[in-house]
């Protein structure tokens, strides 16, 4: 039987700019209209697998104008250290293309026995 991530809809909640500082200046607060991202589906990790280890996270991705990723934090654990690190692990590569500092908040579902979604393109949200 095959074992397959279930992903949980790549839509983001909301975009958010956030108010963080750098020690040379702080970060733009414009809000990005429209930004688009792409994140692969996370690798389910064997032994998450062999341990029937299951559940959501919720990250939280800062993003820079040209969509370098710089900061990912982890609003929401699975309760299993293997699976938010897989989850923060897809979006530390995704692709995100935007003109502003960004915010995603992207849930993973991991699910086992589940069929495989096809992964989906994300969009950010004006507040």
């Amino acid at each position: 039987m095959k074992k397959y991530l279930q992903s949980l809809g790549w839509a983001i909640v909301c975009m958010c700019v956030s108010t963080f500082a750098t020690a040379q200046s702080p970060l733009p607060t414009k809000i990005s209209k429209k930004a688009k991202g792409y994140i692969i589906r996370p690798q389910y990790p064997p032994i998450a697998i062999e341990n029937k280890m299951e559940g959501k996270v919720i990250l939280s991705v800062l993003v820079a104008p040209g969509g370098r990723v710089m900061e990912i934090k982890l609003l929401e654990s699975s309760g299993h250290e293997q699976l938010d690190k897989a989850a923060e692990k897809a979006a530390r590569i995704g692709r995100f293309e935007t003109e502003k500092w960004t915010e995603y908040f992207i849930p993973f579902t991991f699910k086992i026995d589940e069929e495989e979604e096809p992964p989906q393109n994300v969009e950010s949200v004006s507040k």
